[in-house]
């Protein structure tokens, strides 16, 4: 049986199989889902409490004002206070200073509201005009309406790729060489904001963690020292097992003018980091019922510090500037990449093509071609692809395990952290995808193997070939065939300090597609290699790859993919020269 094919095929398969398709609109689906549903639930927060602001302003008179050391695993100090009000001439009385106030680790902060808030003192409360029981003693801040738009970058990112998914299927026509595709330019748009998003996280990262702890030791260097006396010294647990981290909570009291104040801070590092043992030192140095010195700011007397100085844990701040490094580096190498255009160090493949019909590209020819048949080998193993997917998955999920203990930990504690919780979602995605593509992988390793015979083995630009394929195993599953000779341009440049090596399908030359169960079992069939293209080619800077894309689609089970490289040498000596004249 000899099959001649030619022409295009439906854009059908030419993006991959159904099952495939269906797969990663899955996983896009359920990224998207999370980012909708974090939308909702933020915009459900913010918006109660957008409530408040039309509440009416009442006068109250605070009753009690005081701080709440922290209970069992909590680690923040609480705010009470209680406050009576009238309305309408029946009394009231409250203790919710605003809604969703959970306190802070900082009693500094707890300090300044029992300064601004005294027994005694008359303050204005906003009251629930439908339920005058309801009242707060302070709005949320405007600042929350920042964490809305967060979730739906996620939404964005799922919805894009569902698109690109499904629009991914037209193929670049085979007579257009050295054309960029669609999911190229895609790529280069998605770029720029990855690389600003990465910017913008390390930029926020390094002032919270190194920037504004440098800037307060600065500060601190002109506060006032004065006597202090240790309450109560301890070290936080943070998390559990293996991804536990430790932070010094040291409780302390001091006088200013004849005022009594309290504070925490043992220095000005935010956060917690892993090391128990040196933690559990400095909470040694700092018995309670000790005296010790502290820093007291002048301007604020409420905040103080024990320890003013530069600290060896600042120097983790030094981790996400590599991000905020990076992200900027990426957008500076990304803007003079398009400045500079398509061309690339070295040759460009245009050129190299016309190189190709010229009489020196012949001299590459050292010796004459084999016109035995050959059986051709795949590039790449099932086994092979399974080790290197499983290896980036343990890697991966190996890494943010860590992270997603402290967000289940903080469930469990009963005080979940929300941003973290929407932060560490797509990377949570990306490990079950990653886990999801063992399986997938696993599954394709139980597909039929195909065989490829080429006649010649080795082909010229403008030869002529006959192909022989014949499948072994369970071919009956095989609904759709398709073989097709891809040329590709693999361009290698730098970016920054990095090597970056990109890859442009310029030609797609379709040689089988059948539906037929006996023609997909086994055929031949005869294809041309045009001889106005470019042969293979390898350079420093650009490399031209042919090969054989063999897909098999498999309803309901991972589809049939192997390739399998190909050489083509340059045009003879003689037909250069004809061609040429």
């Amino acid at each position: 049986m000899r099959i001649r094919l030619a022409g295009p095929r439906s854009s059908s398969t030419g993006g991959g199989s159904v099952f495939g398709r269906i797969f990663i609109s899955l996983f896009f689906l359920f990224f998207a889902a999370l980012g909708g549903l974090g939308s909702v639930l933020i915009l459900n927060s913010v918006t109660e409490s957008a409530q408040t602001r039309r509440w009416l302003a009442t006068p109250c008179t605070i009753l009690d004002s005081r701080g709440q050391p922290p209970e069992g695993t909590d680690h923040d100090y609480s705010f009470l206070v209680r406050y009576e009000y009238a309305v309408d001439g029946e009394r009231y009385e409250s203790d919710t200073f605003r809604r969703g106030y959970g306190g802070s680790d900082d009693y500094s902060e707890i300090q300044r509201l029992i300064m601004q808030y005294p027994p005694g003192a008359a303050a204005t409360c906003y009251i629930d005009p439908q339920q005058p029981s309801q009242a707060v003693l302070q709005h949320n801040s405007r600042w929350e309406l920042l964490f809305v738009p967060l979730p739906l970058i996620f939404v964005a990112v799922g919805v894009g790729g569902l698109i690109f998914t499904w629009r991914g299927g037209s193929q670049p026509p085979a007579t257009v060489p050295l054309a960029k595709t669609a999911s190229t330019k895609n790529t280069g748009c998605i770029v720029p904001f990855i690389c600003l998003f990465v910017m913008l996280l390390g930029g926020v990262m390094t002032y919270m963690l190194l920037v504004r702890p440098v800037a307060r030791v600065a500060a601190a260097g002109g506060w006032i020292q004065v006597p202090c006396t240790i309450v109560n010294s301890r070290v936080l647990t943070h998390r559990g097992d293996d991804s536990t981290t430790y932070s010094v909570d040291i409780f302390y009291r001091y006088e200013i003018d004849g005022r009594e104040y309290h504070a925490n801070r043992y220095d000005f590092v935010v956060g917690s980091s892993s090391g128990y043992s040196g933690k559990q030192e400095i909470a040694n140095r700092y018995p309670p019922g000790t005296e010790a010195l502290c820093y007291v700011n002048p301007a604020d007397p409420a905040e103080a510090v024990l320890e003013r100085g530069f600290t060896g844990t600042m120097l983790f701040g030094l981790i996400p500037l590599l991000f905020l490094l990076g992200g900027g580096g990426g957008l500076i190498a990304f803007v003079r990449y398009k400045r500079r255009g398509a061309e690339r160090p070295g040759q460009s493949i245009a050129r190299s093509a016309l190189l190709a019909s010229a009489p020196a590209a012949a001299k590459l020819t050292a010796s004459p071609l084999d016109p035995a048949p050959r059986e051709l080998r795949v590039k790449q193993s099932l086994v092979l692809r399974l080790v290197a997917v499983i290896a980036i998955a343990l890697f991966w999920n190996g890494i943010i395990s860590i992270f997603v203990w402290e967000v289940i930990d903080g469930f469990r504690r009963g005080s979940p952290d929300l941003c973290s919780t929407l932060f560490m979602i797509p990377f949570v995605l990306v490990g079950l995808g990653l886990i999801g593509g063992i399986g997938y992988t696993f599954l394709a390793l139980f597909n039929p193997r195909v065989k490829l015979v080429l006649t010649p083995g080795e082909l010229t630009l403008g030869s002529r070939a006959d192909l022989t394929w014949e499948f072994s195993g369970r071919v009956d599953r095989i609904h759709q065939l398709s073989i097709d000779l891809e040329g590709a341009e693999h361009a290698t440049y730098g970016r920054g300090t990095k090597t970056t090596t990109d890859k442009h399908v310029f030609m797609k030359i379709p040689i089988v597609e059948t539906s037929i169960a006996y023609e997909i079992a086994a055929g031949v069939t005869s294809f041309d290699v045009p001889q106005t293209t470019m042969h293979t080619f390898t350079s420093p800077n650009n490399k031209i790859t042919w090969t054989l894309m063999v897909r098999g689609e498999i309803a309901r089970w991972p589809d049939v993919k192997e390739e399998f490289e190909l050489t083509i040498h340059p045009l003879p000596l003689y037909a250069a020269q004809e061609h040429v004249e």
